[in-house]
């Protein structure tokens, strides 16, 4: 196996491409001066994270901490996910819809993270791998997500197996890009520079199995980079690194 993607990895790469623009053209189809509107009004809007942000995620107990993410961060990530779907559009070439999380399923314990997803579906994020921007206490991360319930997940494993040569050298390349399912001797997400092929086969193999573990990739912004508070610089951010996550991306697709 060569360390790069095949002509006929390409190319079918090309007619998914081309098969998921069809079907969302009619999906997709709105008054252009409305939707120019709507992306004029989040400019304007967002404002970046602030510290408080942060520290929202830190609140004690459920009956606190949702309802404060849900009245102060929850509209952000809507704002954000409206300023970043259209310039990942034009970066990647597909279809992706903005969604937030709202955490319908939480009753007792609050989430220790919350994002907005980038699905190529603009019905549901979760039966789907997935782009996301997240918060939490420590940071802002640029992810690529895939449930464990997902019906992506067949799709990816085998799209992990037969390309772990080409993934790992994109990684070695990419070192910011850490797997949460492959971790160090002190429990730490491996970063891209340690994610041989070996291990990203394990790994692969090891999906039938999954219980409750979310297939996770992302690139961490920590909340002390002045980044997380510019809008413009975040979106480019953002952005960048669903850029770098593609790779990633397309094996589930």
């Amino acid at each position: 196996p060569s360390g790069s993607f095949d002509s006929a990895t390409k190319r079918l790469w090309q007619a998914q491409d081309e098969r998921i623009r069809a079907q969302d053209k009619g999906i997709r189809a709105r008054d252009e001066r409305t939707q120019a509107d709507e992306e004029e009004e989040s400019r304007m809007a967002f404002e970046g994270f602030r510290q408080a942000d942060f520290r929202t995620m830190r609140l004690p107990g459920f009956e606190v901490r949702m309802p404060a993410i849900r009245a102060t961060v929850t509209p952000k990530l809507k704002e954000l996910g409206e300023r970043v779907v259209t310039p990942l559009r034009k970066a990647t070439g597909l279809e992706f819809y903005p969604r937030v999380a709202q955490h319908m399923r939480r009753t007792v314990n609050p989430p220790e993270e919350t994002w907005v997803a980038f699905s190529r579906s603009p019905r549901a994020y979760k039966p789907f791998v997935h782009m996301r921007v997240a918060i939490n206490k420590d940071a802002v991360k640029i992810v690529c997500n895939v449930d464990y319930e997902a019906e992506d997940l067949p799709t990816f494993a085998t799209g992990l197996a037969e390309n772990a040569v080409a993934i790992s050298a994109h990684l070695a390349e990419h070192p910011e890009i850490t797997c949460y399912n492959l971790r160090d001797s002190e429990g730490a997400p491996l970063s891209g520079a340690a994610l041989t092929p070996e291990l990203l086969t394990g790994l692969a193999a090891r999906m039938d199995n999954l219980k409750q573990e979310h297939i996770h990739w992302a690139i961490h912004i920590d909340k002390s980079d002045p980044v997380v508070k510019v809008p413009t610089k975040l979106v480019k951010r953002a952005v960048e690194g669903m850029v770098a996550l593609l790779p990633i991306y397309r094996l589930g697709i």
